[in-house]
């Protein structure tokens, strides 16, 4: 008997697979995929902590400190005081700029070709929906 897929889980296997092409581009970069992320989510010119870094992109604390001291030691990042927070702000250097932009040309500029492609043919509406979705799918969760 042929098990038909429910809508769920054709997304989550989407989303795995989108999960792993991300995965599969940063190891081509020499770099691990939480750092890859990690980089491209500082370098957006917006002030971070780890906390809010942790909240966004739900990366576990231990795992974001692990790629921020990683990142420090390579001189990609260093840590600033801030002025209205206890927290260590996480501040780009010039050498993380050069290599985060490096690290993400290739990928962003095949992002804009694949949505592009998605655009032209769904409009702005695919990420509204996503975005609909994650905060329906976290909602639910967090009222079990």
């Amino acid at each position: 008997m042929e098990r038909k897929e429910s809508e769920g889980l054709k997304l989550v296997c989407t989303m795995n697979r989108l999960d792993g092409l991300y995965r599969i581009a940063a190891r081509k970069k020499g770099i691990k995929i939480n750092t890859l992320i990690f980089l491209r989510a500082i370098n957006d010119g917006r002030e971070h902590t780890q906390k809010t870094l942790c909240d966004e992109w739900l990366i576990p604390k231990t795992t974001l400190n692990t790629i921020v001291q990683e990142c420090i030691e390579k001189g990609y990042v260093s840590l600033v005081n801030m002025k209205h927070s206890k927290e260590k702000g996480i501040c780009v250097t010039a050498q993380g700029k050069a290599y985060s932009d490096q690290m993400e040309r290739e990928i962003s500029q095949a992002e804009k070709k694949a949505m592009k492609a998605t655009s032209d043919a769904y409009g702005s509406v695919l990420i509204e929906a996503m975005q609909k979705y994650t905060a329906s799918f976290e909602k639910e969760l967090n009222q079990k």
